[in-house]
C-alpha cells in the first residue's frame, strides 16, 4: 500500500510503487502544475533511474519543462526550485530501506505542498483526470540537464557562514554517507572549508551499508571508525542528506535532537528571534531559547508543517529533532550542508571541542521507538489513549502528546511508514523508561 502524506509518496518498489502509479503521479503533478516547468533530482537508490524514467514520462505527457539535475541532495533541488522559480519533484525514501522508494514534490517557494495541496494532487491521481499535451513544439516537453546545482548550493551556504573562522580551525572530520547523496556534495562542501575529511561509505550507489537512519542505534560502526580516525568530530547523514548526526572526538554518537540544539544556539547567540521545532523534539530546545530570550513555538511532525508555521511567523531557525536543521536565510528546508556549516562555524568561534559543547547542554533522556501498525488500527489506539488521558496536559494536533512535569511522550501515526512512532523525554533514565512503559503497556 502507498503511504501518502505531507512527506509526499512513498511504498516499496515493484510492490505498491508500482511504473504505472510513478507515471500516474507524474500526470497527476504535470496536471496540477498546469505543465510547468519541473526541477526533478534523486538519492542514490538502485530503483532511482527506473522510478525517474515513469516520473519524466508522466511529467512530459502532461507538458511540462523538465530541468533533470540528476543524483543530489534532496536540499539542493529545493534550493533550485527556489532559484529557478520552478515546481519541483525529489526521488527519495529519505530514511527508508533499501526496498523502498518515494515522490516528495515541491513549489516554486523551495518548499514541499502542504496537507491540503498534498490532498488535491491525489484527487487528481485518483479521479485519472489528467491534463494531456495536445500539440508539440521543438521546445515542448524536453529534459535539459543542468550539471551546477551542487556547486550553486554549496556557495549559498558558504556565503552564508564565516568560512575564514572555520578555515583556520582545521578541522579533521570523519564522515559516513551511508552511500546516499552526502558522497556527491559534502566532502567538496567541507574541502572549501579547509577541512580534512575522512569518509566511509561513500559510494553514491544507493547499497545502503546499515540502516539509514542517522542515530545513534545504526552508527556503533562509524562511531569506532571516528575513534580510530583521531578526527576532531564525526558527521553521518541519511540518503537524501537532509538530515546530519554527529559524533565527538572520542567516538561518542551524540543523539540527533543535538544538531538542532546547537544550531539554534549558534543563530541565537548572535541575533535574537522566534524558533519553530516540531512536537516530538527535545525540551532541550526550549531551555536554550529561554537562556536567549526568544519564543519558541511547535507544530504538527512534518517538514512542511514546520517550515509553514516558520514562515507565518518569520522564524529565525526552525527544524526536527531527528537531525533537520531549517535555516531560511539559506534554504526552506531541511538543509544537512546548513546545518553542518552552522555547527562548525559555532566550534570554531567558542574554541570548544564536541564533547565539551555537547556536556554544557541542557540535558534530557529521550527514547524513540516504533510499533508496527496500519494507519486504520494505529489511529484506533490513539483515539482510545485520547479518552484515557483527557484529564492530563495533552496536545492533540498530531497523535496525543502528554505533558507532565518531569516528561513528555509523543505517540503519532507515521507519514512515512506503517507504524505507531512513540518518542518519550524526562531528565533521567529512569522516568524516561517509566513513562515510556506506561504508554506502551496502553497501547498493547
Amino acid at each position: 500500500m502507498l503511504k501518502i502524506s505531507v512527506s509526499g509518496v512513498r511504498g516499496i518498489v515493484g510492490e505498491s510503487l508500482t511504473p504505472q502509479a510513478v507515471l500516474e503521479f507524474g500526470l497527476a503533478f504535470g496536471t496540477f502544475t498546469k505543465g510547468s516547468k519541473i526541477v526533478i533530482g534523486r538519492d542514490t537508490r538502485i530503483s532511482g533511474q527506473l522510478v525517474r524514467d515513469a516520473l519524466v514520462c508522466g511529467l512530459e505527457f502532461s507538458g511540462c519543462k523538465i530541468i533533470d539535475l540528476g543524483i543530489c541532495p534532496t536540499p539542493t533541488v529545493l534550493f533550485m526550485a527556489r532559484k529557478f522559480r520552478s515546481n519541483g519533484v525529489i526521488i527519495t525514501a529519505s530514511h527508508n530501506p533499501i526496498e523502498w522508494n518515494g515522490l516528495k514534490f515541491a513549489k516554486k517557494e523551495g518548499i514541499f505542498l502542504n496537507k491540503q495541496e498534498m490532498e488535491s494532487l491525489f484527487r487528481i491521481y485518483k479521479s485519472k483526470k489528467f491534463a494531456f499535451i495536445r500539440e508539440l513544439s521543438d521546445d515542448d516537453a524536453i529534459v535539459k540537464k543542468f550539471d551546477k546545482a551542487k556547486a550553486l548550493h554549496i556557495d549559498a551556504v558558504l556565503k552564508n557562514i564565516d568560512k575564514g573562522l572555520i578555515k583556520k580551525r582545521k578541522f579533521r572530520i570523519a564522515c559516513d554517507f551511508c552511500n546516499g547523496t552526502g558522497a556527491v556534495i559534502t566532502e567538496s562542501f567541507l574541502k572549501k572549508l579547509g577541512c580534512k575529511v575522512y569518509a566511509v561509505n561513500a559510494s553514491p550507489d544507493g547499497r545502503f551499508a546499515h540502516n539509514p537512519e542517522p542515530n545513534t542505534k545504526s552508527l556503533k560502526t562509524f562511531s569506532n571508525f571516528v575513534k580510530k580516525s583521531k578526527v576532531d568530530l564525526g558527521l553521518a547523514q541519511d540518503p537524501d542528506a537532509d538530515r546530519v548526526a554527529l559524533c565527538d572526538e572520542n567516538g561518542v554518537l551524540i543523539s540527533e535532537e543535538f544538531t538542532l540544539a546547537i544550531v539554534v544556539k549558534a543563530i541565537l547567540m548572535k541575533t535574537k528571534g522566534k524558533v519553530v521545532v516540531n512536537l516530538s523534539t527535545s525540551r532541550m530546545i526550549d531551555d536554550i531559547a529561554t537562556e536567549f530570550g526568544s519564543k519558541l513555538l511547535r507544530t504538527p511532525v512534518g517538514e512542511i508543517n514546520v517550515v509553514e508555521k516558520m514562515r507565518k511567523v518569520n522564524a529565525l531557525v526552525g527544524g526536527e529533532g531527528n537531525g533537520g536543521v531549517i535555516y531560511p536565510k539559506i534554504n526552506f528546508c531541511r538543509d544537512s550542508l546548513v546545518g553542518i556549516g552552522i555547527v562548525l562555524e559555532y566550534l570554531a568561534r567558542t574554541g570548544k571541542s564536541l564533547s565539551e559543547e555537547t556536556s554544557e547542554m541542557p540535558h534530557y533522556k529521550m527514547v524513540k521507538d516504533k510499533l508496527a501498525y496500519s494507519s486504520e488500527k494505529a489511529k484506533i489506539v490513539i483515539n482510545k489513549l485520547k479518552s484515557k488521558y483527557k484529564n492530563e496536559k495533552i496536545d492533540l494536533r498530531d497523535g496525543i502528546k502528554i505533558e507532565w512535569t518531569g516528561g513528555w511522550v509523543h505517540l503519532r501515526v507515521s507519514n512515512t511508514e506503517p507504524i505507531i512512532r512513540i518518542v518519550a523525554e524526562a531528565k533521567t533514565d529512569g522516568e524516561v523508561k517509566r513513562l515510556y512503559n506506561l504508554v506502551k503497556k496502553d497501547i498493547k
